[in-house]
């Protein structure tokens, strides 16, 4: 059913469309993927992500059936493991626990890929018993596909209670997948709908999950170039450690192939194998990328050989480390397994011949244990696998890890563990044999959305050991972009002498910020940083902007560094075209680049440590308000009924937007504030009421806990505070147990709060986000009554400064116009601007960074400031008398600079504003 434009009243939809918004051949597309009315569609990413991603009928319906087989399975041990080894690799992928959903989501697309490259490859028999064989990965093993599919995390589909009807969600899949042309596929169709479904769980993840296949060409065509100025002829090992669907991969692979065509298929085949190489920590991406890498391979997969797709899913940047067995002393790796220790010999790990085979031996074993349960038998067969190629003491080893899976298989739990076992040899191989080029696109996340604890604590070592801060900088840590920990890691640990590092990164580590100075020197492991690509004057690549940065190790960086800078306007739905098509609408521009430097202390401003930050009023539904005044009803103004502002949730967070607080507050305890947003030059948007456990003092202002505020007989403040004590107890993160035990802690931070003094008549604020500062001058004695229904008024409002803005007081009113007129002056705005960070929308943060600048101390006596202070306030009066055409706080700003155009020009040629 469709009304008003939306597609209704088909309950198995999960995601609504409105096709109102889509480019009218998408919406016929969408619209098709409810009856699939053509047979040979043309196999392309956007086409299968819209039939059968999270808006199809499709997915709507096999997930339900998804769920309910999970349901009925998630009690058995063997299921309950798989489970419980994804959360532990997906908890780093997420920064956070991941929920079950994103576990089904998986489990469905990766059926799709098996399906899809099973039609791919084969015939095309759908039947139940051939599906069966795809499934579980024995189709591809027995057609010279090693690891394509494995046990792994997503085999619970197959327990046996619920086999029948995994094998007929597979049939419905691959009955609609057959409507397309599948032989047809050359490119990665799985990249759309694996960015849509992972972003369903990795919400706090700022960069996406595949690169654009021009930007990936451009990128690796680049580092070609690079290293072919001092190598011509050697062949280049190539690596992504973080290859997401592959897209790295398979350009990488047409490079090689290009490079080396004439060599015989069988040889060609295995220098491809030899030399593309890729890692991920996210399981879906690993079977996406390995499905990739064989439509990549295209007819070499027919010479006969069996192939190992050599990407693994592992943590690149967290190696195992070597421990020493007490009796042999051989040096081992070892990895937990439910409780009990699996050991893997140094040497046998390091040897990249050696692995395989032992995999292999472990292989037959389990399988021998499995159908005649003989620990003996299963033993011997192991050992008469590996006697001729492993030392005596790495044997003794290895039979205590075979025993320890021939125990874990009494216990229904041992299938993954081989699994786990191979990928785990990958990073430990791949630092002995390290790589002429490391290329791809790392994870951009800041590392405070990391919640997993353990796996933050050695991110933070790391960071420090890097010196990527000094230890004093420590506070700055949850700012630190993990991109730049992964580039130095993966430079160290893969890196060949005079080996390139290519990554895309997001622009803003290339930027002023504080906590990213310390990669910008490239000091360890030591590397030159050579060329950089700029693309942050092109929208919608990703949601920030992205650069990328090549680097050869081994040699220092000296600045400035040559950079190109790509102009053009390339849509997002165009982001799967080859460069060829796309060059010819990019211009570039070639300019030097020197990391951006912030003023030396000794320049800065006389007010520099003076302008304060205001308090932290989070979270915002348990202080702003607005008055609950029913019609009709009277009520007492000296203790109003109160609720939750509904105006501030776009600014809130968004876990704590559905909390709503009511209830009654004696009118004291009710102040106002300004967030940044609310300031527009010279004036402000509107007052927003908060209500806060806070006592006037006569030059602070006093934080106080229920047991004071009864103590001093406001019971109704106290059920206030105390009514947000319980709900931050059952809601706030570990990290804020810790560091907030009571909410008021969170409200008042460093003091942020008992530090304003209300006896400085006049405060200067200004935003403390944005690309501009904007400033406005509040004088206490004048705020304005704030209206309580129809009729009634609080007036004599005290005003708390919030942590969205900064603010200077002071009792001099010309002070507090010439320190407004100068924030406001497009002089100090564009000084700021190449040491301020920049975002999705160019610059942003202000913070402090105004009074880095030389700004003088206000001098009574000196006529330029006077003058600065004279048009501040003209221009206070104006905006203050001026009725605004439009009340959003936008349309205000833009409508209030052009409004004061001209006396702004008249600030900025006073030449005193700044040394």
């Amino acid at each position: 059913m469709i009304s008003d434009g939306k597609v209704i009243g088909l309950s198995q939809l999960s995601e609504p469309k409105d096709i109102t918004t889509m480019d009218p051949e998408d919406a016929i597309l969408w619209l098709d993927s409810f009856l699939f009315s053509k047979d040979g569609l043309k196999p392309t990413a956007e086409d299968l992500s819209l039939r059968f991603g999270p808006s199809s009928p499709t997915y709507g319906l096999l997930r339900k059936e998804l769920e309910t087989l999970f349901s009925a399975v998630s009690d058995r041990d063997e299921v309950r493991l798989k489970f419980k080894l994804w959360t532990r690799n997906m908890n780093i992928v997420y920064g956070r626990e991941p929920e079950v959903g994103a576990f089904l989501d998986q489990t469905y697309l990766i059926t799709l890929v098996k399906l899809i490259i099973y039609l791919k490859l084969s015939e095309g028999d759908i039947s139940i018993n051939s599906l069966k064989n795809v499934l579980s990965g024995e189709y591809f093993t027995s057609n010279g596909i090693a690891n394509l599919i494995e046990e792994d995390f997503f085999s619970w589909i197959l327990d046996s209670r619920i086999i029948n009807e995994t094998l007929e969600i597979a049939h419905v899949l691959a009955r609609e997948l057959s409507k397309y042309n599948i032989s047809d596929i050359d490119e990665d169709v799985f990249k759309e709908i694996y960015q849509v479904i992972v972003r369903q769980g990795e919400r706090h993840r700022t960069g996406e999950y595949y690169t654009p296949e021009w930007l990936s060409q451009l990128t690796l065509l680049e580092a070609v170039k690079i290293l072919r100025r001092h190598n011509k002829k050697s062949t280049l090992k190539i690596l992504d450690p973080a290859c997401g669907s592959g897209t790295f991969l398979t350009n990488a692979i047409r490079f090689v192939r290009s490079e080396h065509e004439e060599l015989p298929k069988e040889d060609l085949l295995e220098t491809v194998l030899n030399n593309v190489i890729g890692m991920d920590i996210n399981p879906l991406a690993v079977i996406i990328a390995r499905a990739n890498y064989i439509i990549a391979l295209g007819e070499l997969l027919q010479v006969g050989k069996t192939i190992t797709v050599p990407v693994f899913l592992s943590d690149s940047i967290k190696i195992p480390t070597v421990k020493k067995t007490l009796v042999s002393k051989v040096p081992v790796y070892e990895i937990e397994a439910d409780g009990v220790v699996l050991q893997l010999p140094r040497r046998v790990a390091s040897d990249r011949s050696i692995p395989a085979r032992v995999l292999e031996a472990l292989r037959n074993a389990s399988n021998e244990y499995r159908s005649k349960r003989n620990k003996q038998n299963a033993m011997k067969i192991f050992e008469n696998k590996v006697h001729k190629i492993l030392r005596k003491e790495e044997i003794k080893i290895l039979q205590i890890t075979v025993q320890t899976i021939l125990s874990l298989m009494d216990k229904n739990l041992n299938s993954i563990w081989i699994f786990m076992l191979n990928n785990i040899y990958a990073p430990i191989s791949l630092l002995q044999a390290k790589s002429t080029l490391v290329i791809g696109n790392p994870p951009w996340i800041v590392m405070r959305t990391i919640e997993n604890k353990s796996y933050q604590n050695f991110l933070k070592e790391e960071v420090l050991a890097y010196g990527l801060l000094k230890p004093k900088q420590s506070d700055l840590y949850t700012q630190i972009e993990m991109a730049t920990f992964f580039y130095c890691r993966c430079a160290d640990l893969y890196l060949k002498k005079n080996g390139l590092l290519a990554f895309l990164m997001p622009i803003s580590v290339i930027g002023a910020a504080t906590h990213h100075r310390e990669f910008q020197t490239f000091k360890k492991p030591r590397m030159k940083l050579l060329h950089i690509l700029n693309f942050e004057n092109i929208p919608d690549i990703f949601s920030l902007p992205v650069c990328v940065l090549y680097a050869r190790n081994n040699q220092n960086t000296r600045y400035p560094v040559t950079a190109v800078r790509y102009n053009g306007n390339i849509r997002k739905f165009r982001r799967n075209e080859k460069l060829d098509v796309i060059k010819g609408e990019l211009a570039t521009e070639e300019y030097k680049y020197s990391p951006p430097t912030e003023p030396e202390k000794s320049e800065h401003s006389y007010y520099y440590d003076k302008v304060k930050a205001g308090g932290s009023i989070y979270p915002r539904p348990f202080w702003f308000v607005e008055f609950n005044i029913k019609q009709n009803l009277s009520f007492d103004l000296e203790s109003p009924p109160l609720i939750s502002s509904r105006k501030v949730q776009d600014v809130g967070k968004k876990e704590w937007k559905d909390v709503t607080r009511s209830g009654n507050v004696e009118g004291e305890y009710i102040f106002v504030t300004l967030l940044g947003k609310d300031i527009i030059p010279f004036g402000f948007v509107a007052f927003r009421p908060v209500v806060l456990p806070i006592q006037v003092e006569q030059t602070r202002l006093n934080v106080l806990d229920s047991d004071a505020l009864r103590n001093n007989g406001k019971p109704l403040i106290a059920d206030w505070v105390e009514g947000n004590q319980r709900i931050w107890e059952v809601r706030r993160t570990d990290k804020s147990e810790k560091t907030f035990p009571r909410v008021i802690d969170r409200l008042n931070r460093y003091n942020v709060v008992t530090d304003q003094d209300p006896s400085k008549q006049y405060v200067v604020l200004y935003n403390a986000r944005g690309a501009n500062a904007m400033a406005y001058v509040l004088d206490r004695k004048t705020i304005p009554p704030i209206r309580v229904g129809e009729l009634a008024k609080l007036e004599n409002r005290q005003f708390v400064v919030d942590i969205t803005t900064y603010y200077y007081a002071t009792n001099d009113l010309n002070e507090a116009h010439y320190i407004s007129a100068v924030l406001n002056s497009s002089i100090i705005n564009k000084k700021v601007k190449p040491f301020q960070p920049r975002g999705k929308y160019g610059k942003r943060d202000i913070g402090i960074r105004p009074f880095m600048l030389s700004i003088h101390e206000f001098d009574k006596k000196n006529e330029d400031h006077l003058q600065l202070a004279r048009i501040s306030k003209e221009c206070h009066e104006f905006i203050t008398k001026h009725k605004f055409s439009k009340k959003g706080f936008k349309s205000m700003r833009n409508e209030a600079l052009k409004l004061i155009k001209d006396k702004l020009s008249k600030i900025d040629v006073v030449k005193t504003v700044v040394k």
